[in-house]
C-alpha cells in the first residue's frame, strides 16, 4: 500500500475535527467562563479544519500539482491561525505532492 498524500491530509482533518469536538464537549459539561472558552475554542478548532477539505479534494482527484500548492498555502494559513495538526499534516501533504507526485 502506498502513502499518498491525501491520505496524511485526511488524517489531519481528522485528527483536528476529533480535536475540537473533545473541547466543545468539554466546554458545554465544565459550564462557567472556563467551559465557554473551551466551546469557543472546540468550535474555532472545527470551523478551520474545514479548510482542509479543499486541498483533500485536488489531492484525491489527482490534481497533484494544485493541490500541492493549496496544501503548502492552506497548511501555512492553518499554522497561522492556530490549527497546528492540520497545518502540519497539509504542509507535508504538500511537500509529498509536489516532490512525488502522489
Amino acid at each position: 500500500m502506498d502513502l499518498k498524500s491525501w491520505y496524511i491530509a485526511l488524517a489531519g482533518i481528522v485528527f483536528q475535527i476529533i480535536l475540537g469536538f473533545m473541547l466543545l464537549f468539554l466546554g458545554i459539561g465544565t459550564g462557567g467562563l472556563g467551559g465557554l472558552v473551551s466551546g469557543i475554542i472546540g468550535v474555532y478548532l472545527f470551523l478551520i479544519s474545514l479548510l482542509g477539505f479543499i486541498p483533500l479534494a485536488f489531492l484525491y482527484f489527482k490534481k497533484t500539482k494544485i493541490g500541492g500548492i493549496l496544501s503548502v498555502i492552506l497548511g501555512v494559513i492553518e499554522i497561522v491561525a492556530q490549527g497546528y495538526v492540520l497545518g502540519i499534516c497539509l504542509l507535508i501533504a504538500g511537500i509529498l505532492a509536489l516532490k512525488k507526485g502522489v
